[in-house]
């Protein structure tokens, strides 16, 4: 079991705070690695595996533990849930 230490308090891209679960993933929009709420890793496609992203939740002794690849995927997030999250992010970004 890999354990994230000192997990970041925010995410990287929309400053929103980090409080179930994290990707430190790379980002394609912006072309590099960074650590994304469920709202930006999803929003920016993200993607976990091997050379692209880990997904991280925390778990009841508070910590991040990397979450196998084969357990339930992230939500998917539309853009109002982003909105409402105050992620500034460009119309392009979104799903219709």
């Amino acid at each position: 079991m890999t354990i994230y230490y000192n997990a970041p308090d925010c995410c990287d891209i929309c400053k929103a705070h980090i409080r179930d679960s994290f990707t430190d993933g790379f980002n394609p929009h912006y072309h590099t690695w960074a650590n994304h709420c469920p709202a930006c890793a999803d929003a920016f496609g993200v993607r976990l595996g091997t050379g692209k992203g880990q997904r991280y939740d925390k778990q009841a002794d508070g910590q991040f533990h990397k979450v196998a690849l084969g357990a339930a995927p992230m939500p998917r997030i539309t853009r109002q849930d982003v909105i409402e999250h105050n992620a500034w992010l460009l119309d392009d970004d979104f799903d219709a």
